[in-house]
């Protein structure tokens, strides 16, 4: 039974991956020759080799789709201008997040810190023309 290879890719783990997965194929092969091919080991093998031939077409089939989409083209200067701030918008740290972060590992801020910080919060209100 044939194998189609799996998608190359550029990561030495999937490089690894591949290189392993044909070694098993190949001794997998090796050891089903003697065998009569109605024996059940070898029906057996064959259903998973035939398996992880649907699985290998499966992630190729995936990869070439990611692989194909196209970025959206923008045309306009004011597109291009929301593109970026929506792709810098995505990458900035929400102040609500950090306050979950904070909760998510009980974080308690320096009492001094929150001390100095209430002081110029209420001297800035003293300021602040009325």
């Amino acid at each position: 039974m044939a194998t189609s290879p799996l998608p190359s890719s550029s990561t030495e783990s999937a490089d690894q991956l591949q290189v392993r997965i044909e070694s098993a194929e190949s001794r997998l092969l090796a050891a089903l020759d003697g065998l009569p091919p109605d024996h059940s080991v070898t029906l057996a093998a064959n259903d998973l080799i035939s398996a992880h031939a649907e699985v290998r077409e499966m992630v190729r089939s995936a990869y070439e789709a990611g692989s194909q989409a196209k970025k959206p083209e923008f045309t306009d200067e004011h597109e291009v201008a929301a593109a970026i701030d929506i792709e810098r918008d995505a990458h900035t740290l929400k102040p609500e997040f950090k306050d979950v972060l904070k909760a998510l590992f009980m974080w308690k801020d320096d009492p001094a810190k929150r001390v100095r910080d209430k002081g110029d919060f209420q001297s800035d209100l003293k300021k602040a023309p009325l």
